[in-house]
């Protein structure tokens, strides 16, 4: 996979710095030795994901939002950040159903 292919050379060039003691590489892909990830890392890979994808709090606002969900949504992330997600992406009067769901 290309992202785990781009990653794993980051961590080869020591591009993430201190991170890099937190992976070992195992038959030259690298592993994570604890479920703790660089945000740096984390970002990328959430940003490589080609569907629209975003976090939101517990009053549905916009916390972090992919490349894919901004372009479908036709803003920037700062544009996004903090309004209610049927404000930005998909548009709408309130929460989607499933985002209400998960926190029943």
């Amino acid at each position: 996979m290309a992202v785990g292919g781009h990653i794993q050379s980051k961590v080869d060039k020591g591009d993430w710095g201190d991170q890099n003691e937190n992976y070992q590489t195992a038959g030259g892909t690298a592993q994570p030795k604890n479920m703790a990830m660089n945000p740096e890392i984390w970002r990328y890979v959430f940003d490589a994901i080609e569907d629209p994808a975003f976090l939101h709090d517990t009053q549905f606002r916009v916390l972090l939002a992919n490349r894919a969900y901004c372009r479908a949504a036709g803003v920037t992330g700062a544009q996004a950040l903090g309004k209610p997600c049927w404000e930005v992406f998909p548009p709408g009067t309130g929460p989607l159903p499933g985002c209400k769901d998960a926190y029943v």
